[in-house]
């Protein structure tokens, strides 16, 4: 009869350290559970600011392209008021380069008539790009 105490109170021994197990276990499992809630939490607080942040540099580089458009098409407006020797509606962009051939230097004049809406599209592609090369360059500081 001793012997089966002994196996007995054996095995109440390793039930109760399996049932302590079982019970750590559990804690385990809810403080991984909260921690990720928790992660998930602040994860999805940080991706609404970076939304927000996004928003606002979208909203200042949509400002600051109409700006410089403006500033474009203003140059042009000011330009045709002022051009009176060239064919009308056009844009007369010249330009003098240095060539060099040889050892004698000499200078030509070239010339480059495009439409005023041409000069507008290039004004608004120029302003596009710039606004991007902004942006671009911001990424690297």
């Amino acid at each position: 009869m001793l012997s089966n105490v002994g196996w007995y109170i054996g095995y109440q021994a390793k039930d109760n350290a399996l049932s302590e197990e079982r019970s750590a276990h559990s804690i385990t499992i809810l403080n991984y559970e909260k921690a990720q809630s928790d992660a998930a939490l602040i994860s999805t607080q940080k991706a609404r600011e970076q939304e927000q942040q996004n928003a606002l540099k979208a909203k200042q580089a949509d400002e600051a392209y109409a700006s410089l458009l403006n500033k474009f098409n203003a140059s042009i407006v000011r330009y045709k008021a002022s051009a009176s020797q060239r064919p009308a509606g056009t844009i007369d962009l010249s330009s003098t380069s240095t060539t060099t051939s040889g050892s004698d230097s000499s200078s030509e004049s070239t010339r480059i008539l495009i439409t005023i809406d041409d000069a507008h599209i290039c004004a608004e592609n120029t302003a596009r790009l710039k606004i991007v090369h902004d942006w671009a360059d911001s990424l690297n500081r």
